[in-house]
């Protein structure tokens, strides 16, 4: 009997690790997409941000393709910003469907990285109405490639972020800096303002992390916080307040992001193919930004300036004698230029200045032959004398 219970024990826990490591089985290795959220419950009418990481487990991949769902009925899409992204290879933006509550990306690393919780994406969100839910990757739409020559589809295991939205009355935060929360600043100098009530301690502090919360100790009371060397990336000011004979609580967030750096100077080459434009000259450009992202590109020709100009763009100069140049600009307005064609008031003529060399020895021969040809007839055939 004794035997029996022994191999039946055996048999049992055998088939418990067998089985744990089927399920483990399952995901090691496997990469990893995954939602960070703000920890804390968000108010109706305020903004927060969700930014999408992946983690490669040890894998070298070079492409990321996810579909991320989100409750329609409680939050709305404000931005989905590529900046700060370990992507770099944008083959469209991503795209948004606000009546299936899906936000779909597919970026790529063109050489392959190893990627250890890097940043795919910043979307920021609204939040429309009191009720609580997740931020998910879709599993049969989410895929990451490796870089093996094949582009194979490696495991993927998707993490959601939870939300809480509340209706709680919160104190209002406001910024003569930076007014705009869901916009991107090129200012290191950031101040916020609120009105303080009496008989109501205030702790507050600025963070790039969600997560940490002002300490409990008090702040003075004036109403105003002023930070003046902000780095660039995306910061919270948190505030928290303490009514008398009441306890500690966090009553308002504020968003500041900040960008001072250019993006990269634009690639640009010059093409042509018989596929675009009848096969008349086009420009092909890209650029890429670390925090707020690519805003748009602008294309000069001479005096025509063409705004949100998307690449390929048809040259409106086809002969090639205008000035020419590329402007990227971010999401705070920092702009770097690549010029293509530089012409100063010398070179503004249909002639280049070998052309123009040329021609200049070609005028001092001719010059010269002449010269030899009316002095050699006045010594030839002198002047008669009178």
């Amino acid at each position: 009997m004794r035997i029996r219970t022994s191999l039946l024990i055996n048999i049992f826990f055998i088939g418990v690790v067998g089985f744990l490591g089927i399920v483990f089985a399952r995901h090691a290795g496997a990469a990893i997409i995954s939602i960070e959220t703000q920890p804390q419950p968000v108010r109706v009418g305020e903004t927060f941000l969700a930014v999408v990481h992946v983690d490669s487990e040890q894998k070298v991949i070079n492409a990321v393709e996810g579909v991320l769902k989100y409750p329609t009925n409680i939050l709305e899409v404000v931005d989905v910003s590529q900046g700060g992204s370990f992507l770099t290879l944008w083959p469209d933006p991503p795209s948004i469907d606000a009546e299936a509550g899906e936000i779909s990306f597919t970026g790529g690393i063109p050489q392959g990285s190893l990627v250890l919780d890097g940043i795919a994406l910043n979307i920021t969100f609204r939040a429309t109405a009191p009720g609580g839910g997740e931020l998910e990757p879709l599993d049969d739409k989410t895929h990451v490639l490796l870089n093996d020559g094949k582009g194979t589809d490696t495991p993927v295991e998707g993490v959601s972020g939870l939300i809480s939205i509340v209706e709680e009355e919160t104190v209002t935060l406001y910024s003569p800096t930076h007014p705009d929360e869901n916009m991107w600043y090129s200012k290191r100098i950031f101040t916020v303002q609120w009105s303080p009530d009496t008989d109501t301690l205030y702790s507050y502090h600025i963070t790039q992390s969600p997560g940490s919360l002002p300490d409990s100790d008090q702040d003075p009371m004036r109403g105003e916080a002023q930070y003046t060397d902000l780095i660039d990336g995306v910061h919270y000011f948190m505030l928290k307040q303490q009514p008398q004979n009441g306890n500690w609580r966090l009553v308002a967030i504020r968003r500041v992001m900040v960008d001072t750096t250019p993006p990269l100077q634009p690639e640009v080459e010059i093409g042509s193919d018989a596929s675009l434009f009848g096969g008349k000259e086009f420009l092909a450009f890209s650029s890429q930004d670390t925090h707020s992202g690519i805003r748009s590109f602008t294309v000069v020709e001479g005096d025509a300036v063409t705004q949100e100009a998307a690449s390929p763009y048809e040259l409106r100069d086809q002969s090639g004698t205008s000035a020419l140049q590329v402007i990227v600009y971010d999401k705070a307005g920092n702009a770097s230029a690549t010029v293509v064609r530089q012409f100063d008031t010398m070179q503004e003529s249909r002639y280049s200045s070998a052309q123009l060399f040329i021609f200049s020895i070609i005028l001092l021969v001719i010059s010269a032959t002449l010269f030899y040809i009316v002095r050699s007839k006045v010594l030839t055939h002198p002047p008669k004398s009178i």
